[in-house]
């Protein structure tokens, strides 16, 4: 019986809600939000990703507030949130599960599929590092905005300087490799992640569809219901 991907679970369920989230985008005017994933070089994504890209930070902060103060199931919960972000990153830079876990390296592929999220966490476990949290989450920071500065284009600038699609999936993955080196250095392991991910999830959903109620209501009022 072929195993389940639980990293290939955790980006459907992401792109699901984010597409789920459509009617609330158009009602607040994000019409753009909707049509992902984006261009790569559009200047216009470039800011949507840093956007993301800062509350992934934001998260990693709140997380490690939460780690010092001895709050593992917070700590948890917010490492769900940086997990949430990173795929949604990935997900509207149309670079798959398989090509972050990868780094889109065809020789990191798994025969005959496989489940990435384990795969990547034992990869990970082959190379133990001794670091803080504190260590090991600048490491995760410090990588990712390698992949960041792979987006060059900026609002006040006029010439053009395209991204190199092989590069932003190299790092992906080492950015992947950073975050899942920091959740092991904390305690975190593949099934602990998939689990509150997927707690956090049922929060997401929720919230979903309460701000479709609200939409709906706000219609409804609108025509004189």
């Amino acid at each position: 019986m072929e195993k389940p991907d639980h990293l290939y679970e955790i980006f459907d369920a992401q792109e699901k809600l984010l597409r789920s989230l459509a009617p609330i985008y158009e009602h607040n005017e994000f019409f753009e939000k909707n049509k992902f994933p984006f261009n790569l070089d559009s200047r216009h994504a470039q800011e949507e990703f840093r956007l993301l890209a800062w509350r992934i930070s934001e998260e990693v902060y709140e997380a490690l507030e939460e780690y010092d103060k001895g709050n593992v199931n917070e700590y948890r919960e917010e490492v769900a949130d940086v997990m949430h972000f990173f795929a949604e990153l990935a997900i509207i830079c149309g670079v798959s599960s398989t090509e972050v876990a990868t780094g889109g390296d065809a020789n990191m592929l798994l025969p005959d599929g496989g489940d990435y999220l384990a795969a990547s966490f034992d990869r990970a476990n082959m190379y133990p590092m001794r670091l803080t949290a504190q260590q090991a989450w600048g490491l995760f920071l410090t990588a990712f905005a390698h992949l960041m500065m792979e987006f060059k284009q900026r609002p006040w600038r006029t010439d053009n300087r395209p991204s190199d699609p092989g590069r932003v999936k190299h790092f992906f993955g080492v950015a992947w490799f950073s975050f899942v080196t920091a959740c092991i250095c904390t305690g975190i392991d593949a099934s602990i992640l998939h689990h509150h991910y997927f707690l956090k999830q049922q929060t997401n959903q929720k919230r979903k569809e309460d701000a479709l109620k609200g939409v709906s209501d706000n219609l409804g009022f609108s025509q004189g219901k």
